[in-house]
Formats: structure tokens, sequence, C-alpha cells
């Protein structure tokens, strides 16, 4: 999959997706100008505000994803899990 700005200047390949067939996100979960002004470190960016759905989510919830993905391949192995977390 390939995503791009929205002057399509700016193409970025996602080599590993995951599909839904609808996301569970609410328009006004959407980051507004007004949300980002608040923070200092985000000084300088500018939010396009667009009105539509949300289609398409970037980086959102990795680890959940993962775990639902990999759940099926990966042997349940406490002992080991514990083993590592002792020499943390």
């Amino acid at each position: 999959m390939e995503v791009f700005d929205l002057e399509e200047d700016n193409f970025i390949e996602l080599p590993f997706v995951f599909s839904t067939p609808r996301l569970p996100v609410a328009s006004e979960s959407v980051p507004r100008q007004e949300d980002i002004d608040r923070w200092p470190h985000l000084k300088g960016v500018t939010v396009v505000e667009i009105n539509a759905d949300v289609g398409l989510l970037i980086g959102h919830d990795i680890p959940k994803a993962l775990e639902l993905s990999l759940a099926s391949i990966l042997p349940n192995n406490r002992i080991l899990a514990a083993h590592r977390l002792e020499l943390l």
C-alpha cells in the first residue's frame, strides 16, 4: 500500500498493513488545529481539516494489531516469559 499527502507530492510505502471492515474511531477523536496548538512541541505544525469519515489509521494501536495477528501462530510459553521477566 502507498499513501501520500494532500498535494500528492510525498509518497510513503506501507509494506505491512492490517485491514478491518470498519474502524472504531469517532470523528471527535480526529485532532483539530486548536488541539495541536495546545502542545508547545508541535509549534509550527498545521493540520488541514477534512470533512470525511476516518478510513485509514497509520500507526494506531500497533501492539494490539500484532497481538491479534500473532496470537494464532505463537505458542503460549509462560515459563519463558516468566524467566525473561526475572532477568529484567
